[in-house]
C-alpha cells in the first residue's frame, strides 16, 4: 500500500522518485497512517492547491486490502511477463520501472476521470 503511495507521488514522467517514505525499503516498520502524516507534511493542510498526486496518493491510502492485491497480483503479472525471475520481490522494490509505470497509469486515470466529472483530483 505505501509503496503504491511512493510511487503516485513520485514523477514517472520526469523519472524522479519522490518516495513519501524511503524507510519502507530499508525493512523500518512503517504503517499506512504514516504515509498519510507523511502526505500532510509534504502537501500541507488538504486544500484545492494540492497537486494531483498528493490527492491520488491519499485516495489510494484510502483503499481497501482487495484493490491493493489486485494492483500487486497486476504488478507481479507484468514482472513475470518481462522475465523477472522473483516478481514478488521485484515489485517491492523502489522505483521499478513496471510497478512505477502501473501505478502511473492509475494515476492518469483518476486524473482524468476526477476532471472530467468535474471533480478536482
Amino acid at each position: 500500500m505505501i509503496h503504491g503511495a511512493n510511487c503516485l507521488v513520485s514523477d514517472y514522467n520526469a523519472g524522479i522518485w519522490d518516495p513519501l517514505i524511503e524507510d519502507l525499503y530499508t525493512g523500518a516498520d512503517v504503517h499506512p497512517e504514516m504515509a498519510v502524516r507523511a502526505i500532510f507534511n509534504k502537501f500541507g493542510d488538504d486544500s484545492e492547491e494540492w497537486p494531483s498526486r498528493a490527492k491520488v496518493a491519499l485516495a489510494w491510502l484510502a483503499q481497501s486490502r482487495e484493490v491493493v492485491f489486485i494492483y500487486k497480483t497486476e504488478c507481479t503479472k507484468r514482472l513475470k511477463e518481462k522475465g523477472d525471475e522473483n516478481p514478488d520481490i521485484s515489485a517491492r522494490q523502489p522505483h521499478n520501472d513496471s510497478v512505477w509505470k502501473l501505478f502511473h497509469e492509475l494515476k492518469e486515470t483518476l486524473i482524468q476521470r476526477g476532471l472530467s466529472s468535474g471533480g478536482t483530483v
